[in-house]
């Protein structure tokens, strides 16, 4: 973690740096890495299911553990850790097959 730590105090940290021109990203933050975490995963379904893509950066949420600069930037609250740093845009792939499934089999009582 060191070499990272030395590495991040050199470059110029800017939004395109940790994001890549994303048009939304969602630092979630809080005392309990719990409902953070459970918080993340439901904004998750929400987003997909409006046709948007996620992606965790787990990188963004380790520089913040090792750069008192960076949380100052992103306001966090004393004894906040980030949990979840989600990146949201609309997905440049689209799949047009899905994963072979079987048939539904349901019984009506």
């Amino acid at each position: 973690m060191g070499n990272l730590s030395s590495y991040l105090r050199r470059i110029e940290v800017t939004d395109d740096f940790f994001f890549k021109g994303a048009p939304l990203v969602i630092v979630v933050s809080s005392k309990s890495s719990i409902n953070a975490g459970l918080a993340s995963a439901y904004m998750e379904i929400m987003a997909n299911s409006l046709g948007l893509g996620v992606l965790y950066s787990g990188f963004f949420v380790m520089c913040t553990k090792l750069s008192r600069k960076l949380r100052n930037l992103i306001e966090l609250e004393k004894g906040y850790d980030v949990v979840s740093c989600m990146v949201i845009g609309y997905p440049n792939v689209k799949y047009h097959r899905v994963v072979p499934r079987k048939d539904l089999q349901v019984n009506r009582l």
